[in-house]
């Protein structure tokens, strides 16, 4: 039994050796008729033998278009997508910090001249009050026009006011600066 073993390892290596003397004879033969076939169409192109030699000096001859400075700029920015995406990126971040932002002060601050309903009386809240006293404002009025500096506040105050939309509060400052002088 041990030797119909061998006998049958044997044959079977004699036929891979056979079969691939076989392939190698069909690979060869293959390599010679396209090198046959590649000669004769060579044969048919004439070249001269200077034709290496000419273009090599026709290509020496080309010159290169020298890209402009606008080129560049163009070729980095415009026509390159991954900046156009970085740009277009950024500024939907920005869009939306400026967005959060304007909505966080709209809800956080008040109008200092808000307008109060009562009784089907419309005030306007703090140019409606009077938080000083007679006595009081007499004494304010005596050292605002001692120091000059503060009418010139007040001025800028009233401008500030009237520049900010809030005229009633601009007109009482300056009925004080007209008390003042």
């Amino acid at each position: 039994m041990g030797i119909d073993l061998n006998l049958i390892h044997w044959l079977k290596l004699r036929l891979d050796q056979e079969r691939e003397h076989c392939h190698r004879k069909i690979e060869y033969c293959l390599i010679r008729t396209f090198s046959e076939l590649k000669k004769k169409d060579m044969a048919s192109i004439h070249i001269s033998e200077n034709f290496n030699d000419r273009l090599f000096q026709k290509l020496l001859q080309l010159e290169t278009p020298k890209e402009s400075f606008t080129d560049r700029i163009l070729n980095q920015f415009v026509y390159n997508r991954t900046a156009n995406y970085a740009f277009a990126g950024a500024m939907a971040c920005i869009i939306a910090g400026i967005i959060i932002y304007n909505s966080d002060i709209n809800q956080n601050t008040t109008d200092s001249t808000s307008v109060v309903q009562t009784n089907s009386f419309f005030t306007d809240s703090p140019s409606s009050q009077n938080f000083v006293t007679g006595d009081e404002e007499n004494n304010l009025l005596d050292e605002l026009k001692t120091n000059p500096d503060e009418v010139l506040f007040l001025q800028k105050l009233e401008k500030y006011y009237k520049a900010s939309g809030k005229e009633s509060t601009a007109n009482d400052v300056r009925i004080l600066i007209n008390q003042i002088r």
